[in-house]
């Protein structure tokens, strides 16, 4: 006892100068040294060199010495990442071989030699993340035969080489997101039977040609987001049997791919949003009927869901679609029936109606209207204020009609329903009365207005053609005056057709005239008018053998007019 006791009194020292400063040191099973940002230009040499675990983040070193790291043969993680690193040398980490973390991110450095990680057999995490790697050689990575996981994000790659993954026969996670790649090779994934999870988020991919992705059956999460993705080939996603999860937003998709995605029948989540869809067709997502989660978020030009769009969607348990705003209307049958949806979010949408068609809203957990002009009519008020109380959904106010207007659905119910539709069905009810009162008024006026003309023998026509007066009685007949209105309307030639002849005057016509009617007030100025040119004469006929005429002293006929010839009534 006494001798271990003098055995540690002894070790502390030594300990104690095996240690830096800025560094701290753990002597426990792990023998773990830690100094990030501790201003190092160099990998320290005076460690002990049992260590195992070295963390040297944030440190000021530019470049890297073999001899260096020759001294610690143990180590099994090594964290270089924020440094200054611009290379890294052929062969430098081959005294590592029991290396199992390699961080590298989060530096400048811009080729990876072909033998970098030679000698790294037992690596099975490196991170590249963070620097300016503009290519990925052939056989770079051949001798890593244990990496599981793999960063190469937010680099400058515009080129893999289509046999770079060479000898990865047990990655499970690939992360290239954030680079400058353009194309998906179909022959660049071929060696990653085993890949798990890929992400080729924000890079400059326009499209995916069909068998991409062909060799990754245990593939379980694909993220494309943040791409400039126009067209997906119908078998893009073919080989993918195992897929769960896929990310397609934030591209350029202007229609659904529907035949790319009916081959992922084992899909639990898909994000759709930030695309250009202007609507969701009939059996949008047929296939996927193992999708719990659908994300349809920041669709800046949706107008329409149409009928059946959801079909298929049996175990659908969580959908967004919201923050459309220029989504109007949602076909009542667009769900199937009977779903299991359970999250629902509207809001920020252009909505007004919902109807209570669309789905069970007893089941749901959880919903979001808010930002939406509400048009609370009946349909509305008789199923939505209870499920918002009921859930508690904040900012579902009524924009229509003007007697609920900035009113909180909450606040109303189907009682207010009742009393408004009365109120409503009342006004119709007068209003029609009114209505009905006004054309009856109307019927009898005109009645009254036309009874004169309805008299007896008021359309009895002249059929014998027999002349009716004489122009003398008629004469003898003027002697009342001409009012205003009857003087403005007819001249009487003062050179009348003689009359007295058995026989009708045939060009009696040019000797009346008819000028222009002038009000009263401009009767001074008439006489002062040329008169209107006459009509040309007539052609001469001889004049028709008519029966004739009546002896002035006649009782029986009565003169109403002055006119060469008798008239007959038609």
């Amino acid at each position: 006892m006494k001798l271990a006791v003098l055995g540690l009194l002894l070790l502390v020292p030594l300990t104690s100068a095996l240690c830096p400063r800025g560094c701290s040191c753990s002597h426990d099973d792990l023998l773990s040294v830690k100094c990030d940002g501790a201003a190092h230009r160099s990998i320290p040499i005076l460690l002990n060199p049992q260590i195992r675990s070295l963390s040297l983040a944030g440190n000021q070193i530019a470049r890297l010495d073999a001899d260096h790291l020759r001294l610690y043969s143990n180590l099994e993680y090594l964290d270089l990442s924020g440094n200054r690193i611009r290379e890294i040398p052929a062969h430098v980490f081959q005294s590592l071989q029991k290396l199992k973390v390699l961080r590298l991110g989060g530096n400048n450095v811009t080729v990876l030699e072909r033998d970098a990680f030679v000698g790294l057999y037992q690596l099975q995490s490196l991170d590249l993340g963070g620097n300016k790697i503009e290519r990925v050689n052939v056989n770079t990575f051949a001798d890593l035969g244990q990496l599981y996981f793999l960063n190469l994000s937010a680099n400058s790659l515009h080129f893999v080489a289509p046999s770079a993954f060479h000898g990865l026969r047990l990655v499970s996670e690939l992360d290239l997101s954030g680079n400058k790649l353009d194309a998906v090779p179909r022959a660049l994934f071929a060696p990653l039977a085993t890949l798990r999870q890929l992400d080729l988020s924000s890079n400059l991919i326009a499209e995916l040609p069909s068998g991409a992705f062909a060799s990754l059956s245990q593939l379980a999460t694909l993220d494309l987001g943040r791409n400039v993705l126009g067209s997906v080939a119908d078998g893009a996603f073919n080989g993918l049997v195992s897929l769960k999860s896929l990310n397609l937003s934030d591209n350029m998709l202007r229609r659904i791919p529907s035949k790319s995605l009916t081959s992922l029948t084992e899909l639990e989540v898909l994000d759709l949003s930030f695309n250009s869809f202007s609507e969701l067709p009939t059996s949008a997502f047929d296939g996927l009927s193992s999708l719990k989660r659908l994300v349809l978020a920041h669709l800046q030009n949706l107008r329409a869901v149409h009928m059946n769009a959801f079909s298929g969607l049996f175990k659908l348990l969580e959908l967004d679609l919201s923050r459309c705003p220029l989504l109007e209307a949602i076909d009542e049958h667009a769900f199937e029936q009977p779903n299991l949806l359970r999250s629902l979010n509207l809001s920020h949408n252009r909505l007004s109606r919902l109807s209570h068609r669309l789905l069970d809203w007893e089941q749901l957990e959880a919903l979001q209207l808010a930002g939406n002009p509400w048009n609370c009519d009946c349909d509305l008020l008789r199923f939505l204020p209870a499920t918002v109380r009921r859930l508690h959904v904040p900012g579902v106010v009524c924009a229509k009609p003007e007697a609920v207007q900035g009113r909180a659905v909450a606040k109303l119910s189907a009682t207010f329903c009742t009393d408004f539709s009365a109120t409503a069905m009342s006004a119709v009810v007068v209003g029609a009365l009114l209505t009905v009162l006004s054309l009856l008024l109307c019927i009898l006026f005109c009645l009254r207005s036309h009874f004169s003309c309805l008299q007896p023998g008021k359309d009895e026509a002249n059929t014998s053609r027999t002349p009716l007066y004489g122009r003398q009685t008629l004469l003898d007949s003027l002697t009342y005056e001409k009012s205003d209105l009857l003087s403005n309307k007819c001249f009487i030639s003062s050179n009348p057709s003689p009359v007295g002849s058995q026989h009708d005057d045939d060009d009696y016509y040019s000797t009346v005239r008819t000028p222009t009617v002038y009000e009263s007030k401009y009767a001074f100025y008439q006489q002062h008018l040329p008169m209107p040119v006459a009509p040309p004469m007539p052609p001469m006929v001889p004049p028709p053998n008519y029966p004739p005429p009546p002896s002035a002293a006649d009782e029986s006929y009565r003169i109403v007019a002055q006119y060469p010839v008798p008239i007959t009534e038609l």
